[in-house]
């Protein structure tokens, strides 16, 4: 499929007859064939497919280079497993005052402990989403 774009010379004297110029997008000499293709496009799914775009909702496959936008590494691994545990407060007995300080430290603890484990699991989810090029919109 070629492109045809039409230019009427009107000429520049009254008396003269208007001529049409057609040109293919083949006969464009100084284009690249990538963006003969583009030109050629029936629509934006094929112009996309011309320049090897994805679309908003696909992601190029991890590569070690950066084609694509991505330069993940060959695979994408997930999140380490946690190896922290939750602690308990204590019922020693009290010594200058220390025992309130100690168990307000481990509610704090544990706290954090809760808040990376929220953490690590969105990011395992983002994870998977990205090996399966399926990040939702």
């Amino acid at each position: 499929m070629a492109i045809d774009i039409e230019h009427t010379d009107k000429g520049d004297k009254v008396t003269e007859t208007p001529t049409t110029v057609k040109t293919s997008t083949d006969q464009i000499t100084d284009a690249s064939a990538v963006g003969k293709s583009v030109l050629k496009a029936a629509d934006a799914a094929a112009a996309r497919t011309a320049i090897s775009a994805g679309t908003l909702s696909t992601v190029p496959d991890p590569t070690n280079t950066v084609v694509g936008g991505v330069k993940l590494g060959g695979a994408i691994a997930a999140p380490a497993a946690m190896t922290a545990t939750a602690d308990t407060a204590s019922a020693a007995t009290d010594v200058a005052g220390l025992l309130a300080d100690h168990n307000d430290l481990v509610t704090k603890y544990n706290s954090l402990l809760t808040d990376t484990t929220a953490l690590r699991t969105l990011l395992a989810s983002v994870l998977a989403q990205l090996k399966a090029k399926t990040i939702p919109a």
